[in-house]
């Protein structure tokens, strides 16, 4: 649960508390001492006593003029007084500060503030402008800023500021008033509805706090003295020039280079390429570098200005099985001003040019970084170049056939489609260099553009493949030539680093601040992060056009520049194009690689970094991109704490001296996390195998057997909920379903009501609109089945099947040589084989599959086709998910083929059957295909084809007829209580099973980091919500459950002869936070019976959404919310209207005041699983 906002307050203003039987001394004169006046000013401001603070800071100030903390402590001092005169001193302090630290989120932000205090409100705009630019994640500067604007006439410009503040704080309610008061400006009654009704429902549930709630957050905080903590003593690192040692006296030419592999023993393989060719470099036991050439039809290599190292291919072939570890050879691509090309690592030293088969002839460009911006599991490209910035997407349509021309004499499709303009990314000016980031650790990989003189673009991610700019204020971030990017100081928060001739601007994540370094001694054209002496921290080297290294040392605070003491001042190394750190030697820390102008390679050994250990880590991804690009690894052993952003086939970790780690967490680019416990480092590599992980399936159903519950099946699966086919086509939603309970020797009554229980147990959000539990009487040589299946509309509605005379078939083989026959015959629990699996990202797809079923006794006696025939086909589908379908559907050499079913009309003549085959929606569940009047006389085998991943228990015909409504037995709905259950262990019951879950073992922690933000049903009894089909829906997100009673008093005793089968009847939709759902990382909008479907995204940034389904809305981030956000209000709901404490609005003139959602939907869940936890 969360905790209420206005207690946040409490703890960041400091509001005393009185303790009962304490005196306080009174406070002492102010003395000398600079740190005693800032700590006691500090603690009279947290004591709301204006005037003690102003004294004792006032006295700091005189001590130190210049320090910015004392004049930014004695505004606030300033600023917490009740009156507004004491703004001008106020204002007067800031602007001291400023002259200081122009740069300072803080120092502007308090003086907006000031400023607004002086009703200077045009004023004021500028300075918390200036604040957002520094620090963009905090949603109390956005709503100051926003304030402001409406202050000083720009309410376009204000409504902007208040939509991002919902963004990154939906509980902040004063920008919710807002922005219902705007609506009414525009006449806009159905928005103003919306959001009072959010309104309502935050003050209902978090009061009205006091109104200095409004400006409370991280910069309104007293500052304490600054620090002495010394950064960890630096151990002697020497960097030694070891080129002939380790080439042998053999000159080795080089334009450019990259690892792309390293071995077991930990020592990496370096692909150069230049005036000589191409080769692989790799340190032998005798410590000299093995020299393999490069065999490759690709001609000249010489010329290119970058060169990449990753995964691009994914074998699809016909002929071979996929194994797990697929393809797992780096590939490469170098790009240059003249060209490009794109080499596949066949094995070895073997590498095959795949430019031209993929699209990328014409293709020029000054740097590129893979990405997979669509988080559909492959890599795709990202260019810098005079054409400023592309895309091009991977298609993954990339097979032999593109090496050997295909028998139909067509041309095979490209790989590689420029979509830069499609997914919103905006080309612009030249551009420097790219690199792709996920700044908000929301599971959505972002990208920034270095453009030299012009600014630096960042384009956010919108999920579901769209990106749009940065809005302004932040907008643009200062310029660069070069970007690097990780977490530079170990807060979980990634950070960049821009690189210009003469500085380097670190950027902190999360408005964490900037450091800038100076560059002298030659223009720095490039920069790398290394971790040289092992310490955990990343430390940044550059160099440039003068032959000038400088190595900056990451320390506690600041940075120190040890290219002195490390021996990197004097290396004579001419101009240099690029250096490649990396532990080339083997003994455990980074040496260098360096490509001068005269292309001659260079390497610096590393003398000293290895005694603080490292961990080398080898990621190998089985369900996310093959490279693990874009992943996230963090390193913990106690206090020890590293993040790391993995940007190419390797990753290194240094240790600071510690030979045991509590835990390694893997973040894969699907959000889902693993963590490898109790690691000992070592000089091998730690391998990492990505889990299959499944975090969006479907609801299940569980029922009460004894003292516990029995898993029954998944539910919905044929209703979900923003499911992108292809980027504009997604998967209709039939929300009616029944499913089959049991029968009565294993449904039993407890205390004379039957109990079911729905749970959430993935990464998902069910809108569960109406529940019934059906029983039937029937014969005991029949069975009962449900007629609902994955198919396409249109939906027919749901009902019973009654079979009877079941005849399996007498033999089934599939087009793959295999006999099914013994496998399909009972309902045992042994499964056919499927078709043979397609490798990742193509999860539950396969190569085709055709079923030859034979059901006629001989030649002789065909099929009975008078008979009501019916094909009950019992199983259960492999689930993909949307990226999956996004994969697929840009693979136009891939068939997609859903169960279709023919059958024999002759010798070895098949026509197809008129009916819609479809497929189990899930777990092992029996579907019905009704052949009734469809097969013509003769009709002995029948025949399956499909490329989905189905698995058949039994397959029969049988004699089959719907049950009328008039024989389901109805049982009441007692009660209805919804509660937290939390995540159960997943696994398979015995191979080839479907993967359910086993509620013995449980965890309140998720596998994946995010989760569905918004209002959900509030725990307790819901059954008002469930009993009637009436769009007033039980909002069930992970980790819930729904506790179902009903009535056993309707059932009589069972007649002689006839036994009875229970249903579970639901009404419902689905829907899983997977990137490329749309929609997927929030609760609404909700569905509707008429619901036709999502439009496709677009490349704008989505607004804040309702709960009626009828709105686009905006990328879910509860990052930066920093204080209470939850003031007063005022009366006069308009734009231009000042806050009156003493004027409130009635807020039910807009929403009734027992409108259901107000009831029931007031619980707040998080984007952030963890946080969400209950």
């Amino acid at each position: 649960m969360h905790a209420s906002p206005f207690r946040f307050l409490l703890l960041v203003a400091g509001i005393p508390l009185v303790l009962i039987g304490c005196r306080r001394a009174e406070a002492p004169p102010p003395g000398d001492d600079f740190a005693t006046c800032m700590n006691l000013g500090k603690a009279f401001i947290e004591n709301r006593e204006s005037a003690k603070a102003v004294t004792f800071l006032t006295r700091a100030v005189a001590l130190q003029p210049q320090s910015v903390a004392a004049l930014r402590n004695l505004a606030r001092a300033y600023l917490i007084s009740k009156e507004a005169a004491p703004a001008a001193p106020a204002f007067d302090a800031l602007t001291r500060s400023l002259a200081v630290e122009p740069d300072s989120a803080a120092g502007h932000y308090l003086t907006g503030l000031a400023l607004v205090r002086l009703e200077r409100y045009a004023d004021a705009v500028p300075h918390f402008e200036s604040a957002v630019r520094h620090d963009p994640d905090t949603a109390t500067l956005r709503y100051q800023l926003g304030r402001a604007l409406e202050q000083s006439g720009q309410a376009a410009r204000a409504h902007e500021q208040f939509t991002e503040t919902v963004r990154l704080d939906p509980l902040h309610a004063t920008a919710v008033y807002r922005l219902a008061a705007h609506a009414r400006e525009r006449r806009d009654m159905d928005e103003v509805r919306r959001l009072m009704l959010d309104f309502q429902r935050l003050i209902d549930q978090f009061g009205r706090p006091p109104e200095q709630a409004l400006e409370q957050c991280a910069h309104s905080v007293p500052e304490l003295p600054p620090a002495t903590i010394s950064p960890s003593p630096a151990i002697p690192v020497l960097f030694v020039d070891s080129t002939a040692a380790w080439n042998a006296g053999q000159p080795l030419a080089a334009d450019v280079a990259a690892v792309i592999d390293v071995d077991d023993a930990g020592r990496p393989t370096l692909f150069v390429a230049g005036a000589d060719g191409a080769y692989l470099l790799r340190m032998s036991d005798a410590g000299t570098l093995v020299r393999s050439a490069v065999e490759s039809s690709s001609g000249s290599l010489a010329g290119f200005t970058d060169c990449i190292a990753g995964d691009f291919f994914i074998k699809v072939t016909t002929r071979n099985k996929s194994t797990a570890k697929h393809d797992a050879l780096a590939d490469v691509f170098l790009v240059g001003p003249s060209g490009c090309r794109l080499l596949e690592r066949v094995d070895g030293a073997t590498f095959r040019d795949r430019t031209a088969h993929a699209g990328l002839a014409d293709v020029t460009g000054h740097r590129a970084a893979w990405i997979d911006y669509d988080h559909d599991g492959d890599l795709d490209l990202f260019i810098a170049g005079d054409r400023g910035v592309r895309v091009w997407q991977n298609s993954g349509q990339f097979d032999d056939l593109a090496v050997e021309p295909p028998p139909d004499g067509k041309p095979a499709p490209p790989l590689f489609t420029d979509v830069t303009e499609s997914i919103g990314i905006i080309p612009g000016s030249p551009a420097t260099d790219v690199a792709s980031i996920e700044l908000d650790n929301n599971v959505a990989i972002d990208a920034v553009v270095a453009r030299g003189g012009d600014p630096t673009t960042v384009h956010v991610n919108q999920r579901a493949g769209r990106f749009a700019p940065q809005p302004e204020p932040p907008g643009p971030w200062p310029s660069a030539h070069r970007i690097v990017v990780d977490d530079m100081n170990n807060d979980g928060w990634y950070d960049i680093v821009l690189t210009n001739p003469d500085h380097l601007l670190v950027m902190l994540g999360h408005g964490a601040g900037q450091h800038r370094l100076e560059s002298s001694g030659g223009a720095a054209i490039g920069t790398a992060l290394l971790d040289y002496d092992n310490d955990g921290g990343l430390d940044i080297l550059t160099f440039g056009g003068a032959g000038a290294i400088h190595l900056w040392r990451n320390g506690v605070h600041d940075w120190t520049d040890v290219t002195q003491s490390t021996g990197l001042t004097h290396m004579d190394a001419g101009g240099i194009r690029e250096i490649i750190p990396a532990d080339y030697d083997g003994d455990g820390d980074d040496d260098l690689a360096l490509i001068p102008d005269q292309g001659r390679l260079r390497f610096l050994r590393n003398d000293g970094g290895h005694v603080n250990g490292r961990l080398k880590i080898d990621l190998v991804s089985i369900l996310t991109n093959p490279s693990g690009i874009g992943t996230r690894v963090e390193v913990r052993g106690g206090p020890f704490w590293v993040t790391r952003h993995v940007t190419k086939p390797f990753l290194d970790v240094g240790l600071a001296g510690r030979d045991r780690l509590d835990a390694v967490l893997t973040v894969w680019t699907n959000g889902v996390t693993d963590n490898e416990t109790s690691v000992a480092p070592g000089p091998k590599p730690l391998t990492i195998i990505e889990k299959i992980v499944e975090a969006g399936s479907c609801p299940f159903l569980l029922a009460r057997d004894g003292d516990g519950y029995r898993f029954v099946t998944d539910i919905l699966g044929n209703a979900p909920l923003g499911l992108s086919l292809t980027r504009d086509v997604f998967l209709p939603a039939d929300p009616d379903e029944f499913a089959f309970v049991g029968d009565a020797d294993n449904v039993k009554p407890r205390d004379g009501d039957y109990e079911l229980q729905v749970t959430e147990a993935y990464r998902e959000v069910l809108y569960l609109d109406t529940v019934e539990m059906v029983a039937v009487d029937h014969p005991p040589d029949t069975e009962v089945h449900p007629s609902d299946k994955i198919r396409p509309p249109p939906f027919p509605p749901s009902h019973l099947w009654q079979l009877r005379n079941l005849q399996p078939p007498t033999r089934v083989l599939g087009s793959d040589g295999i006999d099914r026959t013994a496998a399909v015959q009972q309902l045992d629990g042994s499964f056919a084989p499927p078709p043979d699996p397609l490798p990742p990202p193509y999860r539950g797809m396969g190569q085709p599959l055709v079923l030859t079923m034979d059901f006629g006794a001989s030649d002789s006696q065909p099929l009975d086709v008078t008979r009501p025939l019916v094909l009950a086909l019992t199983g259960w589908l492999r689930y993909g998910n949307a990226s999956v379908n996004i994969a697929m559907s840009q693979n136009e050499s891939l068939s997609i083929i859903p169960p279709v079913l023919e059958v024999e009309t002759g010798d070895n003549r098949w026509q197809p059957v008129n009916c819609v085959v479809g497929m189990p929606a899930g777990k092992t569940k029996t579907i019905v295909v009704d052949l009734r009047g469809k097969l013509p006389d003769g009709a002995r085998k029948l025949r399956l084809t499909t490329t989905f991943e189905l698995r058949w228990d039994r397959i029969a015909l049988a004699d089959g007829e719907p049950i009328e409504e008039q024989r389901l037995i109805p049982l009441p709905l007692t009660s209805a209580d919804l509660d937290w259950r939390g995540y159960p262990h997943m696994a398979a019951r015995a191979p080839d099973h479907p993967i359910t879950p086993d509620y013995s073992v449980i965890t309140d922690l998720p596998r994946w980091r995010t989760q569905p933000q918004g209002w959900c049903t509030r725990y307790g009894d819901i059954r008002e919500l469930l009993t009637d089909r009436d769009q007033q829906m039980a909002i069930i997100n992970a980790g819930d459950a729904v506790t179902l009673r009903f009535a056993a008093d309707n059932l009589t005793a069972l007649d002689p002869g006839r036994t009875r089968s229970f249903f579970f009847y639901s009404v419902g939709w689905n829907k899983d936070a997977d990137y490329n759902v749309v929609d997927g990382d929030r609760v609404p909008p909700f569905p509707t019976d008429d619901f036709v479907g999502w439009a496709p995204p677009t490349n704008a940034h989505r607004a804040p959404s309702d709960e009626s389904g009828d709105a686009p809305h905006s990328p879910s981030s509860n990052k930066g919310r920093v204080g209470n956000a939850h003031p007063t209000f005022p009366g006069d709901l308009s734009p231009s209207s000042a806050s009156k404490l003493d004027d409130l609005v009635d807020p039910f003139n807009y929403v009734a005041p027992d409108d259901w959602r107000l009831r029931y939907n007031t619980r707040w869940i998080p984007l952030d699983a963890v946080a969400g936890r209950r």
